[in-house]
């Protein structure tokens, strides 16, 4: 009797519950992390571990997530600051998503999988809009968007934008589906403007060209000549809009005139530009692994080493001026340094064959939104170490890499053309 009709249910349960963390991720991490620890125990409960581990050990997206996880459990072997490593590996357990979904996952439901993530992104879309307008009022937002930071929120609108632009390459130009494509792709890019992610803007440009290449199959010449339009245009923006030239202008002189070596932070809490900020981080994240070279100082944040090597009361001002507090881990804000920082050359190889071999599925799957997500995600850690700091990047990364890779492989295309697929 539990096999013909208590299983089912279970699994039933559980696709359901996959459905819901889709959704959920964007709006309190507290339930994403409930809904995960519930997903673990029908794992537990619904057995048939065999077939379950096949599925897990025939996937190799599967592994590159379950490597990341075991970097930071493993290098609470060698870490001086144990408390830091362990609230650290916290956020990447989130991670784990990926091999209980993958491992019971319904194909009827994948669809869904995709849908509640979207929902999720649109809901988001329109509460940034109402509270720009001032028609909202969340005591709780977090910079112009509600619950996530606008730099983790920009790679997501982007993965979303890219998805409605494919949808809208793919169907006649005259259509009801192409007009509510279009809706959602401006509601996106909307977003993003009010959010003002400078990354995000980078992203947009990445997002619209590897769709562009996807649909239009662009010759050799052809990828040249958009890349000298993007380039002309990126010329013609900085002549013409006078923000745009002030910041550029701003950033090349932090550049030229910064001298790491001999910074004196001033002993005031004056908030420092973000820019400033990162290559003094990026310098301390290089000086602390290069004395670490192998494998880094272990899953701890580096703020013991950080204070070793600037002093305690400069380290405290430093998070003053930067980040807003006297206190916190030590974010590079570069995700290649902060593994060189936490593991070593080591750590970064392997981040390094994590993201390539992402790539290399998003690249066989022929998804152009699979695609933008994996190059935006690269693009974006070179200013951002988003893969372990956002407790709602962290999940959404996981959870959209999965879903795209299941609809790649059990659809045999980038994605149904409906949540409602025939299919399902």
């Amino acid at each position: 009797m539990y096999a013909t009709r208590v299983k089912p249910k279970l699994y039933l349960f559980a696709n359901l519950l996959i459905i819901l963390f889709g959704f959920v991720l964007f709006f309190d991490h507290k339930a994403s992390r409930a809904i995960l620890v519930l997903l673990g125990v029908l794992w537990l409960v619904t057995g048939d571990f065999h077939a379950k581990w096949e599925r897990i050990r025939s996937h190799k997206l599967v592994w590159t997530f379950l490597l990341f996880v075991g970097m930071f459990v493993v290098g609470l072997l060698w870490t001086e600051n144990f408390y830091a490593g362990r609230k650290i590996l916290e956020r990447p357990l989130l991670y784990l998503i990926v091999p209980i979904a993958l491992s019971m996952y319904q194909r009827k439901f994948i669809p869904y999988y995709l849908w509640s993530m979207l929902l999720a992104l649109i809901t988001t879309g329109i509460m940034t809009g109402l509270i720009a307008l001032g028609l909202l009022d969340i005591p709780y937002t977090i910079d112009t968007s509600p619950y996530v930071h606008r730099v983790y929120l920009a790679g997501m609108l982007i993965f979303a934008y890219s998805y409605f632009l494919d949808r809208i390459a793919t169907r006649p130009l005259v259509s009801w589906h192409t007009g509510v494509m279009v809706l959602l792709a401006l509601l996106m890019v909307y977003t993003l403007e009010v959010s003002g992610s400078r990354m995000g803007y980078i992203n947009l440009f990445i997002a619209t060209a590897i769709v562009i290449l996807y649909h239009f199959r662009l010759s050799w010449r052809g990828v040249v000549g958009m890349i000298g339009g993007l380039v002309l245009f990126a010329l013609l923006a900085y002549g013409t809009l006078p923000q745009v030239k002030h910041q550029v202008d701003s950033t090349i002189k932090v550049i030229k005139t910064m001298d790491l070596e001999a910074q004196v932070l001033e002993q005031d809490t004056t908030k420092r530009r973000s820019l400033t900020c990162r290559f003094e981080f990026w310098y301390y994240a290089y000086q602390i692994g290069r004395a670490n070279p192998l494998l880094g100082v272990g899953s701890g944040d580096g703020i013991l080493e950080l204070q070793r090597l600037i002093g305690k009361p400069e380290a405290k001002q430093l998070f003053k001026q930067c980040l807003g507090d006297g206190s916190g881990q030590f974010n590079p804000h570069n995700m290649y340094l902060f593994m060189f920082m936490q593991f070593g050359v080591v750590g970064l190889v392997l981040l390094l064959w994590i993201l390539s071999t992402q790539l290399r599925i998003a690249l066989a799957s022929h998804s152009a939104p699979f695609v933008v997500l994996i190059v935006t995600t690269i693009v974006t850690l070179f200013s951002l170490s988003e893969l372990f700091t956002s407790k709602f990047f962290i999940p959404f990364y996981g959870y959209s890499v999965m879903v795209m890779y299941l609809l790649s492989i059990e659809y045999g295309t980038p994605e149904p053309t409906t949540p409602r697929s025939p299919h399902v």
